[in-house]
């Protein structure tokens, strides 16, 4: 038989707790306290005949007003609405709260049921004698001790078991015309097991009429962006990339499961106050929350288009997924692990003039914070303890990883008239990232300081050749017939020589050593996603590269890391890069050419540049960018974009174009900086009639290119054809080095990567090649020819 309770509630005060964060970490230790909303129990009341629950439904959202100095949100009451429209719900309005009943008998049914709790100005919620609720079938309120908690907030979907909370993210200030702000947030709030106390089989009350402390679920993590690019810029909204779960639900069935809380417990108001606990994870730890399905209607019907809402990876879909997988050791390749990011985009609202920019100036702070809710939850990334990452494999190491990502919609507000270069684009740019685990109840800073250095495209010249300044800035005629081939230093009829040109490079422009070159391209496995057309890694490859930047007194080792090959929507091949990283904590050996197959700490060799002098590494992320490389028109086409120190995801993160994605919301935004590399071909080497002949081959027109660099190949680099030595490049005659040569090579390149590798470039007649050969590519006495592509010793602004 079905019983109703009916309980009497009076509110009193809830703590909040939140912390300051030191550049990308935080502490949840913090010293940020501030009052909140508390929630004063009574239950007590006559189990009663059957009554259906009210259909109706207000509008549950947490009312904030926000710290002038530190931007703390504080709760004030319940609103009618999620933004500045909200409003305190007027006097006596019902509101639902989904209540579980548990008995420690374990005979005795669990109840999850949607209770309407009456509103009073100023904060206080009361559950009348007058409103009654089903308990479940059987139910005996004397059998066991029986305990209570809920849930402030969301949807209840009782056939399911699910209580749904949809993404809440809004920008705001503290006052308005020196008026206080006030906003509502459709963030949930909870409340841990709370004893009762039978006084009949049809009555029973709060033991020792204690209070409930409802305590906010999830976090509020506030984004404050200060200025420091040496520019002015503005932004109408953020992306954010995260493993925290901005939509989900709660999976009540997980209640169902005594073990997952066998000894139930009154909550203490001690329990909820120091985030480190055992006792306030006690509290939180029944309230089971997941990621809501992408086919979900909210997702589908709203997010997908209006925040551009993605989810890349895969994720644990409800409790009875996560028991299952929790039960398997980590290595056992049956467990599914939650690899799931969040890319979800928020832009801002406009205002009365249709204007919807924070300005923010040079050294200074944006107006508004921009508040977002997250539910906590770490991303598992495994770490393979050998040379090569394999999905048959078992010997690795699950680590698991909290990430938060801000990146601004930005726009620079003035351009260059001469010096310092200010850059056309900045979109997409970090403003805060961290990794520090996040908990649920407790509240962030994210203060974001948004910082900018040129990329190398940025220094390389926008067209092919030797030339005059405008020659060598035109931004189009991107193909081979207007790519010239020279010769280094060789006459060959109707070709120019790169020793004749040297004296008329333009000022500001240079023709640019091979280190430079590497601030992209290592020497080998460069861009390695496209080999074979994306059939050889099924992960990312990284390699430790010398590389260098114009204005750089010295070389200096880097990581860069290369990912798999990724198909778009029309599935073309794109290629991705994270560049010139400081040494990743995970690798075991750093030296130069070590290179990194997968998310391994070993690696399986070495491709050595071989240069002298022994750079050293790179001691910070300064420097850090991405670029995105896809094949058009018989061209390299590659993008790129500032990360700098702020941006703290992995190359298997964002290689997506979701990254790339321009947000759905009407801006068009400066477009990202790109360099165009026509395809004409390289001069490849071969065997043939028992020798190594070099020729130009015709076959890799469109479909890679190279470049000269004014540097010899070393001798101790690793290249192919080899030299007679087994390292070094093959020789020219009378023992000429060859020159280093940079190749681009696409995703029709075969079994080859971009790199230093193969392809260098000989000055003279190679070794062997004055001798007769009946091969039909080869030329006696060849003097190779290829473009050149000069750098800038300042960047272009684009």
């Amino acid at each position: 038989m079905k019983r109703l309770i009916y309980s009497c509630i009076a509110v009193c005060a809830l703590f909040f707790t939140s912390c300051a964060d030191q550049d990308v970490t935080e502490n949840i230790n913090g010293s940020e306290n501030k009052p909140g909303v508390t929630v004063s129990m009574s239950l007590e009341g006559n189990m009663q005949g059957n009554q259906a629950a009210p259909a109706s439904r207000a509008n549950t959202n947490i009312g904030y007003k926000t710290d002038e100095t530190t931007g703390f949100p504080t709760p004030v009451g319940l609103f009618d609405a999620v933004g500045n429209d909200g409003k305190e719900l007027a006097e006596g309005t019902k509101v639902p709260v989904v209540l579980i009943f548990r008995s420690t008998d374990n005979s005795q049914p669990i109840t999850k049921v949607e209770t309407k709790w009456t509103y009073h100005k100023g904060g206080d919620l009361t559950l009348e004698p007058s409103e009654t609720f089903e308990m479940e079938a059987s139910t005996d309120l004397t059998k066991g001790t029986w305990y209570v908690c809920g849930i402030l907030g969301g949807e209840f979907l009782k056939g399911q078991n699910q209580v749904k909370i949809n993404p809440f993210s809004e920008g705001h200030v503290a006052k308005v015309n020196n008026q206080e702000v006030t906003w509502g947030a459709n963030i949930p709030y909870i409340f841990g097991w709370r004893e009762l106390v039978a006084k009949s089989k049809t009555t029973f009350k709060a033991k020792d009429n204690k209070p409930v402390r409802f305590k906010q679920f999830g976090t509020i993590v506030r984004l404050k962006v200060k200025n420091l690019t040496g520019f002015n810029f503005k932004y109408n909204g953020v992306r954010i990339i995260t493993s925290n779960i901005l939509c989900g639900q709660f999976d009540l069935k997980a209640f169902d499961d005594k073990t997952l809380v066998p000894t139930l417990k009154d909550t203490k108001d001690e329990d909820v106050k120091t985030p480190t606990s055992e006792d306030y994870k006690n509290v939180f730890k029944p309230f089971k929350f997941y990621q809501r399905p992408t086919t979900d209607n909210a997702i589908v019907n709203t997010l997908a288009t209006r925040n551009r809402y993605r989810v890349k990876g895969d994720f644990i879909a409800n409790y009875a997924e996560e028991k299952a997988n929790d039960a398997k050791a980590d290595n056992d390749l049956t467990k599914k692990f939650n690899t799931a990011l969040t890319y979800y985009d928020h832009t801002f609202l406009k205002d009365a003039t249709g204007n919807n920019f924070d300005n923010v100036p040079n050294n200074d702070v944006a107006p508004s914070y921009i508040y977002v809710w997250m539910a906590p939850q770490t991303q598992a990334v495994k770490l393979y303890n050998d040379n090569v990452e394999s999905t048959t494999s078992t010997n690795y190491t699950v680590n698991r990883v909290a990430k938060t990502q801000f990146l601004l919609m930005a726009i620079p507000t003035e351009t260059s008239t001469s010096s310092p270069v200010i850059p056309t684009s900045i979109n997409m740019i970090p403003a805060y990232g961290t990794r520090a685990d996040y908990v649920s109840g407790v509240n962030y800073s994210a203060r974001g300081s948004v910082v900018y250095k040129f990329p190398p495209l940025s220094y390389i010249a926008k067209h092919d050749n030797f030339g005059t300044e405008a020659e060598l800035s035109v931004d189009n005629d991107y193909n081979v017939a207007n790519t010239k081939r020279y010769t280094y230093q060789e006459y060959v009829v109707n070709t120019e020589k790169i020793s004749d040109k040297l004296a008329s490079i333009p000022s500001g422009y240079t023709f640019a050593g091979n280190e430079y070159w590497r601030s992209i391209i290592a020497q080998y496995y460069g861009f390695a996603g496209f080999r074979n057309a994306g059939a050889s890694y099924k992960y990312s490859v990284g390699i430790v590269s010398p590389a260098k930047l114009p204005g750089w007194s010295t070389t200096k080792l880097v990581f860069h890391s290369y990912s798999k090959g990724v198909k778009d929507s029309n599935g073309k091949l794109i290629a991705y890069m994270i560049g010139m990283s400081k040494k990743p904590d995970y690798i075991t050996n750093s030296g130069e050419g070590q290179f990194y197959m997968g998310h391994v700490t070993a690696s399986p060799r070495r491709a050595s540049a071989g240069l002298d002098g022994n750079p050293t590494w790179i001691d910070n992320n300064n420097y850090r960018y991405t670029i995105r490389y896809e094949d058009v028109n018989g061209s390299a086409v590659l993008t790129q974009r500032y990360l700098g120190p702020r941006f703290v995801l992995d190359m298997d993160d964002i290689d997506t174009e979701d990254f790339w994605a321009d947000p759905s919301n009407g801006t068009t935004y400066p477009a990202d900086t790109k360099r165009i590399f026509p395809y004409a071909g390289v001069n490849s080497a071969a065997e043939a009639n028992g020798q190594t002949i070099w020729f130009y081959d015709t076959n890799t027109a469109g479909k890679m290119t190279q470049y000269w660099t004014p540097d010899n190949t070393t001798t101790n680099g690793i290249y192919t054809p080899k030299g007679s030595t087994g390292k070094g490049a093959m020789l020219g005659l009378g023992g000429v080095l060859p020159k280093q040569a940079v190749t681009f090579i696409g995703s029709q390149g075969g079994d080859e990567t971009s790199g230093f590798f193969q392809h260098y470039l000989y000055v003279n007649v190679p070794v062997n090649g004055d001798q007769d050969n009946a091969d039909s590519r080869y030329k006696k006495n060849f003097i190779m020819s290829a473009p050149v592509r000069l750098w800038k010793t300042t960047p272009y602004a684009d």
